[in-house]
């Protein structure tokens, strides 16, 4: 997967987080959830 289309799926997941409103999976994503994330997408 491209870097582009990593950072892709990191601002979808930060939208869907966002419209979600849950303090303890902002604080994952804020903590380096996201890379790991990412990283599993791949």
């Amino acid at each position: 997967m491209s870097v582009a289309g990593v950072a892709s799926e990191c601002r979808a997941m930060l939208a869907r987080v966002k419209a979600a409103k849950t303090p303890s999976t902002t604080h994952l994503l804020r903590n380096g959830g996201i890379v790991n994330s990412a990283a599993i997408i791949m």
